[in-house]
């Protein structure tokens, strides 16, 4: 029924233990994850994202074997962006991102892993804000894991 999917999409992390699908971890401001990583799923963010009167940060990486370029080019230039790395070896490295970032005129700051992109914005974002976590599992894997040790 309507119900049913209406509680078991409200359920789904304590249902399947999945985590990172447009998951909140926090409200002021609002930080979500969501483990996008390919075209498709870029576009549905960018949608949802779109409903919110919010500014918007982006924290992002990409394992190498995507289409980043692709994934980049829908990227709203409105939006604030954090190019990151992991000690995951998948991960591109951000530096290796910043001309594509260029290309497209969109405003952003590299880091070399996505806690630190993290920790700066909590420092200098207002509480009225929306950071969205995304590009990778493994970048949403590692702020939840740092997340736990805070």
């Amino acid at each position: 029924s309507h119900n049913n999917i209406i509680v078991g999409l409200d359920k789904v992390i304590e249902n399947t233990s999945i985590l990172g699908r447009w998951q909140t971890v926090s409200q002021e401001p609002l930080i979500i994850c969501d483990i996008a990583h390919n075209v498709a799923a870029f576009q549905a963010w960018i949608y949802e994202l779109s409903l919110y009167q919010l500014k918007k940060h982006i924290i992002l990486g990409f394992s190498k074997d995507k289409d980043i370029k692709s994934i980049i080019s829908l990227l709203p230039n409105n939006y604030h962006y954090y190019i990151c790395g992991s000690s995951n070896k998948r991960i591109i490295n951000p530096n290796q991102l910043t001309s594509i970032f260029e290309d497209y005129n969109l405003y952003y700051k590299t880091f070399d892993l996505s806690c630190d992109a993290y920790n700066y914005l909590l420092n200098n974002c207002n509480k009225n804000d929306l950071i969205l976590i995304t590009g990778s599992t493994f970048i949403v894997s590692d702020i939840l894991k740092y997340l736990d040790k805070v």
